[in-house]
Order: C-alpha cells, then structure tokens, then sequence
C-alpha cells in the first residue's frame, strides 16, 4: 500500500476514533453530569457561580473588575460561551463537556498506541471510571476544563518514547499556559514534568539541550498569557484580576489538610484511587525497558500530587489525576492488544451502563425543576428582579430566576477579606437587590429592610436534601 493509501487509511481511522469519543463523551455525560439535560439543573455553588459569571460576562459585565470570581479568567471565558449557546440552563456547559472530554479520550487514544478500537476502549474505561466516581462532582469544575491541557504531556511522553523535543516543549507550554489561566494549582504537572526532563538531559549528557526547550516552552506559555494579560489589562481589570486570582486565594484562601475530609475522600473514590494507583506501580516496574516514559510520567503524578496535597482539600481534588489512570492500561498494552475487538466493543456500553448506575448524581436523574427547591422559590420572584446570594455560593437561584447580578460581590465566596464582608453587608443596609437567597441559617435580624416570603430545602453536596434556603424580599418604604 502507498504512502497515500496509508494516509488515507490513517484519517479514517481518526474519524472513527473521534466520532466514536464524542458519542461515548455525550453519553456517558448525560447519564452522570448534572449539567445534562436528563437532569433539572447543576446544583453544585462552585457550577453555578462558574455560570453566573458567564451570563454576566455575556451582558457586558467585565470579569474581576465589574464581577468577583476567584478562579482563571479562562474558565470563565469557556462559560461566556456557554451561556452564549443557552443561559436559561447548563445545556450550553454540557455541551462543552462533550467536547472537552471527548477531546481527552481522543488524546489518551493516541498515548496508547493510535487510532484503534482497543486503545479507544482503554481510554474510554479510564474515564468512565472518572466520571461515575464522586470525585467527578456534579460536573462542572475547573479540573474537568483542565483535562485535555494535563493529558497532551502525558501522550507526548508516551508517544514520544519520552524523547521530548522542542516541539513538544512548545506544545506543553501552551498547554500549562491554559492550566494557569484556569486554575493554577494544578500546575504541579507541568513542575514535575519540566524537573523530569532537566534530570534526564542532564543525566544523559545533553545539558545543551535545554535553552532551547526552556525557550519553547516559556513561548508556548506566554502564547496563552499574553493575550489573556492583555484582554484584561484594556478593560482595566488586570489589577481586580491580579488581586481576585492570586493575591486573595494566596493570603486569604485557607490552605489545611483535613484528615476528616481526606479519608472521605479516599474512602468514596476507592476504585478510582485503586486504578490509578496500580497505574502507577505498574509504570514504575516498566522501568528499566522506558526509563523515559517512566521518569517523566511518575515525575508528572508527583509533581500534580504534591500540588494538590499543599492545597485546601476538596471532593473535585483528585480529579487531577485522572490522566494517570491510562499508565494502567499502558503498562499492560501487550494483554490490551491480545483483547478480541469484539470484547472492547461490548466492553464501551458495559461501561456507560455501569456508570449510570454508580454515579452519585443518580438521584437527581430525570426529577422536574418544579420540583426542586430552586424552581419553587424562583416562581416568588417577579420579571427583571434583582437578586444576592447573601451568606453562601451560588445555589442555582440566580439560573432558575433568569436573575442576573447587580452588584461586584454577587455571592459570599471561599476566601475571607475584609471587602468582600462589607460590601455584601452594604448592600442589605442600603436595600440594594430585590431579593436575597440565604443559605442554612435565616438572615441575620439587623437587615430589617428584608422580611421571609420563602423557606425551602435543596440537596446538600453529598446528595442528602438537608439545606435549608431562605428567600427575602425588600420591604418597601
């Protein structure tokens, strides 16, 4: 066969291969994700904040500068544009989702070998295995964005026989470049993967090397902060940016280790962790056959570990790791390729069955947003009224409402300064919104320009229907 026939058969079976990644994507999203049209809403805060500054975003309001929001201004630029597709409910974040973790699958095929329906399979299972674990979340989160940018190292390395060159320095660049505009405790990766590399130039005696891939890769990273740095810097947020982004999740974002919440999690993603964990076991024994692939690859699951150990614990923390997972089926790719086709195709809808079934959003699966606590008490609210969520993030209010924020400090985020608290305080003295949602406790006596029309109660993060929420209306004087 010529070289045209082979690429021709080549790009066949990359149609195949992506076409087969976005349909397994789209559905095992829909049976797992909360932004899924097969569910009401998304009531995780972090998803509806993440959206709420999408919707603002799209009605002109200026990230950082006219709306507060801790995370990248990329995240929020993704979600822009979701709201752009449909703000009335997470359709258009859904839709992204399909898009970004079939892109992901897509990637890891390739980092086990190529466009075939055994790597597809291996790639598929490891995130069927992600997303039906809790620390999937609902859906939603800064590490579910990031994914794709923390896979590509990961597949250069191991398609690469772990001889990274310029190139790929570029490459890796802009993607760390896009982790940092996103969530940049996540860039443990990129740390561990730039000290994999040193040690193996250096320890292989080609220390010349690496002026020219240091230069690739910081090209690669300004590539994506340049411009993100001057977009803010003409709408003159880059202060609020710079303040928002680093200065408070640095000094007023709490960073502990809570040996409670840890053991939960470990404890509730347990075949997750035990996947990736035998990933790596095994990878490490490769070692004396790929020393490259193995150094770079534990070098990289180091350094994100690491990172996400220094950090404030979360349900959504390991989720980071998940590129990892696909060291399991690489180290064992000699049985993979001994698997019969017909095993793999009937393993993918195994999978996605079995996915439904374990995720722990199954119970909001298929309920009515009449018969959500959001949907009820937006029905208390007229056309056009303004809204704050007082004393909690985003509990979905502002989405089922149609509700968009009036004020810079829309909800009471994760980070404590003194602005953020006077600020919200201000704008009950002076009866600023409409209406305020507030979240477990009732409304302190002292804003007595508010009285209580609403109580009802929502779903806690651990699915037990236990919160408690408040709505408010200004009393006119």
């Amino acid at each position: 066969m010529g070289n045209k026939g082979q690429r021709r058969e080549g790009e066949g079976a990359l149609k195949k291969v992506v076409a087969g990644a976005v349909l397994f994507s789209l559905v095992l999203l829909l049976l797992c994700s909360q932004c899924s049209p097969l569910y009401p809403l998304n009531i995780w805060d972090d998803a509806n904040c993440l959206l709420t500054v999408g919707r603002a975003m799209r009605h002109g309001a200026v990230l950082y500068r006219d709306i507060y929001e801790q995370k990248g201004p990329l995240l929020y630029v993704f979600h822009a544009l979701a709201a752009w597709l449909t703000e009335s409910s997470f359709l258009g974040v859904f839709i992204l989702e399909v898009l970004f973790l079939a892109g992901s699958l897509v990637v890891l095929c390739r980092a086990l070998g190529g466009w075939s329906l055994r790597s597809l399979g291996a790639a598929a299972l490891c995130m069927a295995l992600t997303v039906a674990s809790p620390v999937f979340c609902q859906g939603d989160s800064a590490e579910e964005f990031s994914l794709i940018f923390l896979c590509v190292p990961l597949m250069l390395t191991l398609m690469r026989g772990g001889r990274l060159g310029v190139r790929e320095a570029l490459v890796c660049g802009v993607c760390a470049g896009c982790v940092a505009m996103i969530k940049y405790s996540m860039l443990g990766l990129f740390a561990g993967l730039c000290l994999g590399q040193l040690a193996l130039l250096l320890g292989e005696g080609r220390g010349r090397e690496l002026p020219s891939q240091i230069g690739a890769f910081a090209a690669g990273a300004l590539a994506i902060l340049v411009p993100v740095t001057g977009v803010l810097l003409l709408r003159e947020a880059l202060g609020a940016a710079v303040e928002a982004y680093l200065v408070n999740n640095i000094f007023h974002y709490a960073l502990r280790s809570d040996l409670t919440r840890m053991t939960e999690l470990l404890r509730g993603n347990a075949l997750y962790l035990l996947a990736l964990l035998a990933g790596l076991v095994l990878c490490a024994r490769r070692l004396r056959e790929h020393r490259r692939e193995v150094v770079l690859s534990l070098s990289m699951a180091a350094g994100q570990l690491l990172m996400i150990a220094a950090s404030r614990i979360w349900a959504y923390s390991l989720l980071a790791m998940a590129p990892f997972l696909v060291l399991l089926p690489w180290s064992l790719r000699e049985s993979v390729r001994r698997v019969p086709g017909w095993v793999c195709a009937l393993a993918l809808p195994a999978a996605l069955t079995l996915a439904g079934w374990l995720t722990p959003n199954a119970y909001l699966r298929g309920v009515p947003l009449e018969n959500t606590a959001q949907g009820r008490l937006a029905t208390y609210m007229f056309e056009d009224a303004t809204l704050l969520q007082y004393s909690h993030l985003d509990d979905g209010l502002y989405l089922t409402s149609g509700a968009l924020p009036v004020t810079r400090f829309f909800v009471r985020l994760n980070v404590d300064f003194d602005e953020m608290n006077r600020e919200l305080d201000r704008y009950l003295v002076e009866a600023v919104p409409d209406f305020v949602l507030v979240s477990w406790r009732e409304l302190p006596p002292e804003f007595d320009r508010y009285h209580l029309i609403a109580t009802d109660a929502t779903y806690d993060d651990g699915g037990r229907m236990n919160k408690l929420l408040y709505l408010y209306r200004r009393v006119e004087v």
